[in-house]
C-alpha cells in the first residue's frame, strides 16, 4: 500500500477509529495487525522474510543480554549480523557483485559464461528495516539498553507502518518505550500532526511527481540536450528527491503524532546549509546519525590519526552510498560528498576555514547546493556513462534541445512556494506568519486544497510510488 493512494486514504479512516476507540489491551494488536495488512498490500510474499529478520534479531538480542561470555555474545552478535545482512546481500548486491566478478574474467581472459542476472526482486523496506533491526542488536551488545522480552512488542517496532518501507531509521530506546499505554486522540497531537501531513503530500504530489516526469527524457538521453537542460535536470532532480522523501517522512511523522507517537525528524532544510557537511547532517538525519553510531565510531572516529580519520569518513560515506543501490553511480554520488567533506574538515583542521568564513552566507549555500546538485546527476543516471555525458555537457557549454518543460508552471509554482516556507522557517520567521490572523483562516482552505488535489490525481491515475522504496 502507497501513502499517495486512495487505498491509504481508506485504511486510515477505517484504522484510526477502530484504534483510538480499542482500550490498551487491544490497542497494540489492532496497530499490529494493521501494519502487517500495509505491508502485506505492498508485496505478502516478503512477509516471511520480514520475520525471518524479526525473529533472528529478537532471539539474537536476548541471547547476547543473558549470556555471561563476552565470546557467546560476539557469536549471537556475528548470528543477527549474518542472518540479516545475509538476506540484504541475496537480494539487493549479488547480482551487482556477479557482474563484477564476469567482468574481472573477461578483463583477465579467464574461462567465462555469459552473465544473466538473477533478478531477485527486492523486498520493500529492507534496507531501513535492517539497519533498525542492527541498530537495536548493537545496542544490546553496548549494553545501552535492555532487549525486549516480548516479541509482540519487538515485531511492532520494526513493522510500526508509518515508518516501515522509507524510514525514518528509528531507535529502541526512543520508538519501544511509546508502545506502553492507551493511546487516547488528542487535538493537540492533530493540530501538530496534519499540517506535517499535508506537507508531505504536497512535496510528494505536488511537487516531486511532476518534476520526475518532466526529467525523465533528460536523463534517458542526455547526450541529446543542450547544457542548460542538463544542469537543471541536475537541479529539478534534487528538489525532486528531497521534496518525495522528505515527504514520505513528513507523511510518516505527521501520522505518528496523530497517532500519539513522535518520530524522529529526519530533514532539517539541507539546501540551506553553509557547506557539504552541514548538508549531510540535515539531509536523511536518521541514515547520517546511524552511520556516525555504528560505522564511523566502530572504525574509531575522530580519535585517530590524521589519516585513519579521513579514512574513516571516506569510508561511512561509501558505505551510505551502497546503502542506496547495487550500482556504480551511487558509489560516485558517495565519493563526491566523501572529497568534498574531506577537504572542508582538512580546511577546518588547518586554520584554512577562516577564509571559507568571510565569504557570504548566500555564497556558502550556493557552493554545498552545486556540490549536492553535480552528486544528484550520478545519483539518479541510469550509468555511469550517462551520468558523465550529462556533467561533460554542462562544464563544456554543450548546444542540444532545449528541453522548455524545465520551466513550466507546474514545475515552478510547488517550488517557489516551498522554497518560501523552508527561508521562513530558517529565518524563524514562519510562526510569526502563520499567526496572523489572515493566515490562520486562509490555513484549513489551503490543507483543503491540497488534500483534494492529491485525492482528484489519485482517482484520475496512479501517483508514482516513492523514490526511496527501490532501496
Amino acid at each position: 500500500m502507497l501513502f499517495n493512494s486512495l487505498h491509504f486514504f481508506g485504511f486510515l479512516l477505517v484504522f484510526i477509529p477502530i484504534y483510538f476507540f480499542a482500550n490498551e489491551k487491544y490497542q497494540k494488536r489492532i496497530l499490529f495487525l494493521f501494519s502487517l495488512y500495509f505491508y502485506s498490500c505492498l508485496k505478502i510474499i516478503f512477509v516471511p522474510i520480514l520475520f525471518l529478520s524479526f525473529t533472528a534479531t529478537y532471539v539474537s538480542a536476548i541471547q547476547i543480554q543473558n549470556s555471561k561470555k563476552a565470546i557467546v555474545k560476539k557469536l549471537w552478535l556475528l548470528h543477527t549480523l549474518v542472518v540479516n545482512l545475509g538476506i540484504l546481500f541475496l537480494f539487493k548486491y549479488l547480482d551487482f557483485f556477479r557482474s563484477i566478478e564476469y567482468d574481472l574474467r573477461n578483463l583477465l581472459q579467464l574461462p567465462n559464461l555469459e552473465f544473466e542476472p538473477i533478478g531477485l526482486i527486492l523486498p520493500l523496506g529492507i534496507s531501513f528495516y535492517t539497519f533498525q533491526a542492527l541498530a537495536y542488536v548493537v545496542d544490546v551488545y553496548r549494553g545501552n539498553i535492555q532487549a525486549e522480552k516480548k516479541f509482540f512488542n519487538f515485531a511492532l517496532f520494526l513493522l510500526f507502518f508509518p515508518q516501515l518501507v522509507a524510514g525514518p531509521i528509528m531507535r529502541a530506546n526512543v520508538l519501544l518505550p511509546q508502545f506502553e499505554g492507551k493511546k487516547n486522540f488528542s487535538l493537540e497531537n492533530f493540530r501538530i500532526g496534519f499540517p506535517i501531513l499535508v506537507l508531505g503530500f504536497f512535496k510528494k504530489t505536488l511537487l516531486a511527481d511532476p518534476i520526475a516526469e518532466v526529467i525523465k527524457p533528460i536523463y534517458a538521453n542526455p547526450n541529446q540536450f543542450d547544457w542548460i537542460t542538463c544542469f537543471m535536470g541536475g537541479v529539478l532532480f534534487s528538489l525532486q528527491i528531497y521534496g518525495d522523501f522528505s515527504g514520505y517522512s513528513d507523511i510518516a511523522i505527521g501520522i505518528g503524532r496523530i497517532l500519539g507517537f513522535s518520530i524522529s525528524k529526519n530533514f532539517d532544510r539541507p539546501f540551506l546549509s553553509s557547506s557539504v557537511t552541514e548538508t549531510w547532517r540535515r539531509w536523511h538525519i536518521s541514515l547520517s546519525s546511524w552511520l556516525r553510531d555504528y560505522v564511523y565510531i566502530s572504525l574509531g572516529g575522530s580519535h585517530r590519526s590524521r589519516l585513519r580519520n579521513y579514512f574513516n569518513l571516506n569510508v561511512t560515506m561509501l558505505l551510505g552510498a551502497f546503502w542506496h543501490g547495487a550500482n556504480w553511480t551511487f558509489l560516485a554520488w558517495g565519493a563526491i560528498g566523501a572529497i568534498f567533506m574531506s577537504m572542508e574538515r582538512y580546511a577546518t583542521e588547518t586554520g584554512w576555514s577562516v577564509y571559507f568564513e568571510k565569504i557570504p552566507k548566500l555564497l556558502k549555500i550556493l557552493y554545498a547546493f552545486l556540490v549536492f546538485i553535480f552528486g544528484s546527476i550520478f545519483f539518479r543516471a541510469e550509468n555511469i556513462n550517462k551520468a558523465l555525458v550529462q556533467v561533460e555537457n554542462v562544464f563544456t557549454f554543450q548546444d542540444g534541445i532545449f528541453h522548455s518543460e524545465i520551466y513550466s508552471t507546474v514545475v515552478l509554482v510547488p517550488i517557489l512556494i516551498l522554497a518560501f516556507y523552508e527561508i521562513s522557517e530558517e529565518l524563524g520567521v514562519w510562526e510569526k506568519i502563520v499567526s496572523t490572523s489572515f493566515v490562520q483562516y486562509l490555513k484549513p482552505i489551503g490543507f483543503a486544497i491540497v488534500i483534494l488535489l492529491c485525492l482528484m490525481i489519485y482517482t484520475v491515475t496512479s501517483s508514482p510510488q516513492f523514490y526511496y522504496f527501490q532501496f
